[in-house]
């Protein structure tokens, strides 16, 4: 042995170590069923918790000067403007070509009337 060290013990079986709980029961390292079962009471709480939290914030968003109103009335005005642009562009291209056919045929008719009594005049005069 060194001398002035601690006395090093002799090598022989080894002394269990705690684990916790019940000595008479063994631990099967698993969690238990009263773990799983706060962990999911917990679980549910956390989620019902944010939920309500969740939809009070978006609640506020269409209340009428907040910016979150301010933001979804710009976004559906913009999306209104657009569809309605559209729509009415469509609809005018529409009536302008409803309205060309039934104008050039009405001059169409007028001019080509005109031409041919001027055409059956001469061939009849001829």
């Amino acid at each position: 042995m060194e001398a002035g060290g601690p006395p090093i013990p002799p090598a022989g079986p080894e002394t269990p170590v705690y684990q916790g709980g019940d000595a008479s029961q063994p631990s099967s390292g698993k969690p238990s069923g009263v773990w799983w079962g706060a962990a999911v009471v917990i679980g549910v709480l956390l989620a019902v918790g944010g939920y309500f939290l969740g939809s009070n914030h978006e609640a506020d968003n269409y209340k009428a000067g907040s910016s979150g109103y301010q933001e979804i009335y710009q976004t559906g005005f913009t999306a209104g403007a657009q569809a309605g642009t559209q729509a009415g562009t469509a609809a005018g291209k529409k009536e302008g070509a409803r309205y060309g056919k039934k104008v050039g045929y009405a001059k169409g008719n007028s001019a080509g009337k005109k031409e041919g009594e001027v055409q059956g005049t001469a061939d009849g005069a001829s």
